[in-house]
């Protein structure tokens, strides 16, 4: 038990017969990004926008392909040639002005427009994360109930039926493979999926809604399962627990001592910094074979640690012996690789202190070890000359965030920062949860932090300040201080 499987270990990192190579996505995928930045400027409207992002998934849901030209004027062109009229140039203007925005995408004017967005850049980093968000979102039946959720409700005027009946017929039904790779799939991943299905189908709920704002659903929980994951992995290494990442409202000032400065973006661009060490890591502890205790999952730090609660004393000895072994081998290998480049020694000051872990703690043997494997690939990625992969690696999701969460505020620095639109979205979404017009506000904090978003006392209050200027907050006479947010959409 607990052997380590040389054939995988073999083909994992000796892909080639050039030697030893740190791979990464092989017997786990962990996170959608690559280890170059090349395009990376290109990617950056895709990033912010989303939309394009968004309907792609969408297609994979409904088996569906586009065949659409690529320029809005050759789209007008086959509007115009599909319908008889005498005033095609006035018609021509209309639709250019209503079906398009300024940067030439479709509007999202029905439900049944959203997985027509096209993508303006070609970018491969753009497919594997489009892919890689379609497994995480995705569940049971959960096609069946988007098809229902994007169907319209027969009220479009002449001009938008005219415009969607041309598009549909641009529609090729198709039955997308989307190639079955190790992508992990635990407790953090089920979470989130769980979180965004809900929200999804309550958003649908409200078709003004659910058109203006779907794309930033799926942003923020792009966002959320990133970060958590990255947060799971750094406590596991680190032996803390309990991370919290605060925002602060776009609108609001922030002084030194508030939260959101030390504990918001600066924190998360601190622990995403490590995510492509742990993604090697893990990598390499997936090449044991953990099948009897641990079957079909990819396993986790903490999977580790849970196997000392279930198994024998024989069987951790196994475990051990393997753990130490995969840390001795992998010493001695970049050791081989650096010597080839000038030398690479572990016997260095500063690498044994990067080894060190706390012999003196409790933690079980494994961990340690665990620990210490981690540790020295992310010693060797600082030191070698593969630090650039590593920066590159977490660059794609630091970029992404610094799009769409983070602002930048003086001398206090970058902050994670929540729009007005998001924080009138998520209030939408606790309200509709309730089945009611409106809800406590008390427990819409709650529902905020259900979904990663904390604020301090003082972000409350400016958000409480919010809701009474859009007079969206209700006070009652008879609940004492008890007070309420309301709907603000019908």
């Amino acid at each position: 038990m607990f052997q380590i499987l040389e054939e995988k270990y073999n083909n994992t990192f000796y892909p080639t017969t050039k030697g030893f190579q740190h791979s990464s996505g092989k017997t786990s995928i962990f996170f959608p990004f690559a280890t170059d930045t090349t395009g990376i400027n290109d990617t950056k409207p895709t990033l912010k926008d989303f939309k394009s992002i968004s309907a792609a998934i969408h297609r994979n849901w409904t088996n569906t392909e586009i065949h659409l030209p690529d320029l809005p004027e050759e789209i007008i062109e086959g509007i115009i040639e599909s319908v008889s009229t005498e005033e095609k140039n006035q018609l021509k203007d209309i639709i250019k002005k209503l079906i398009f925005d300024s940067k030439g995408n479709l509007v999202i004017f029905q439900k049944s427009i959203i997985p027509l967005i096209k993508r303006n850049e070609k970018n491969a980093k753009i497919s594997n994360l489009i892919t890689f968000l379609f497994h995480l979102f995705d569940g049971p039946d959960f096609s069946k109930k988007i098809s229902d959720c994007l169907l319209n409700d027969g009220s479009s005027n002449t001009l938008y039926s005219l415009v969607s009946n041309y598009l549909n017929n641009n529609i090729v039904e198709t039955k997308n493979e989307i190639g079955k790779r190790p992508y992990f799939d635990g407790e953090i991943s089920k979470q989130v999926r769980e979180l965004f299905q809900r929200d999804y189908l309550l958003l649908s709920k409200n078709e003004d809604l659910f058109k203006k704002h779907l794309h930033q659903l799926f942003k923020y929980y792009y966002y959320s399962y990133i970060q958590l994951l990255a947060i799971e992995f750094n406590e596991s290494i680190t032996n803390t627990s309990k991370t919290k990442l605060f925002f602060s409202l776009e609108w609001e000032k922030l002084s030194q001592s508030r939260l959101a400065v030390d504990n918001g973006y600066k924190k998360l661009e601190t622990i995403v910094t490590d995510i492509f060490s742990h993604s090697n890591c893990l990598e390499m502890l997936n090449t044991i074979d953990f099948s009897e205790k641990l079957p079909n999952q990819i396993v986790t730090y903490k999977d580790i640690l849970s196997l000392y609660e279930s198994c024998s004393e024989n069987e951790i000895l196994d475990l051990e012996a393997s753990l130490h072994k995969l840390l001795r081998q992998y010493l001695k290998l970049i050791s081989q690789v650096e010597a080839k480049k000038g030398g690479f020694n572990w016997e260095t000051e500063s690498a044994i202190a990067a080894l060190q872990t706390n012999s003196d703690s409790q933690d079980p043997q494994g961990l340690k070890l665990v620990r210490q494997l981690f540790y020295a690939m992310r010693y060797q990625f600082e030191k070698s000359g593969r630090k650039g992969a590593n920066t590159d690696f977490s660059t794609w999701y630091k970029t992404f965030v610094q799009l769409n969460f983070v602002k930048t505020r003086g001398r206090l620095g970058n902050t994670l920062s929540l729009s007005k639109d998001y924080l009138l979205l998520f209030t939408e979404l606790a309200i509709l949860n309730t089945g009611k017009d409106k809800i406590l506000l008390t427990t819409l904090w709650e529902e905020l932090e259900i979904r990663g978003i904390h604020l301090d006392n003082q972000s409350k209050h400016e958000a409480t300040q919010y809701f009474q200027k859009i007079n969206a907050l209700e006070k009652k006479s008879d609940s004492g201080d008890a007070q309420y947010v309301t709907k603000m959409h019908k």
